[in-house]
């Protein structure tokens, strides 16, 4: 399809895209039950969740680095310092490293809700998009083109 022939079908069948996905409830559904689906990936979920944990555990080591620095007028002498300090770098370096043999996760998906609002709903989803995306949708929603001498 040339963009002379895209311009004017994309204008026809985007409303109509957003129609069928805001008044058919089954392809809403859908929709939805596929956006989960890719947000739960089996595979990357147990790891991003233990990504986070570790990102936790490395923010309250870096607080008690922090706090003991803190501590060290009058509260812990020097040796109670150098202790609660080694013991903070400690745990910090371990977590680090750990976070470095972990697989890279892309972060979670956002709800689709806040993903449609940002592109002005379906249609506008549609119309973002590039040309070879357009062309796949319109290869399941449009049976055939007449184009019409304008």
């Amino acid at each position: 399809m040339s963009a002379s022939i895209e311009t004017p079908v994309l204008a026809d069948v985007s409303p109509l895209v957003e129609i069928a996905t805001r008044e058919h409830a089954g392809l809403d559904a859908a929709l939805r039950r596929a956006w989960r689906a890719l947000q739960q990936s089996a595979d990357l979920a147990p790891v991003a969740g233990h990504c986070e944990q570790l990102e936790r555990e490395a923010e309250r080591a870096r607080q008690r680095l922090g706090k003991a620095a803190l501590l060290v007028d009058g509260v812990l002498d020097r040796a109670g310092y150098d202790l609660a300090r080694d013991q903070a770098q400690a745990d910090l370096d371990a977590i680090t490293a750990e976070l470095a043999r972990l697989p890279d996760v892309a972060p979670p998906l956002p709800p689709l809700e806040r993903i449609l609002a940002g592109l002005g709903g379906w249609r506008g989803a549609l119309d973002a998009s590039d040309v070879r995306i357009q062309r796949d949708v319109l290869a399941v929603l449009v049976e055939r083109i007449v184009p019409e001498t304008v």
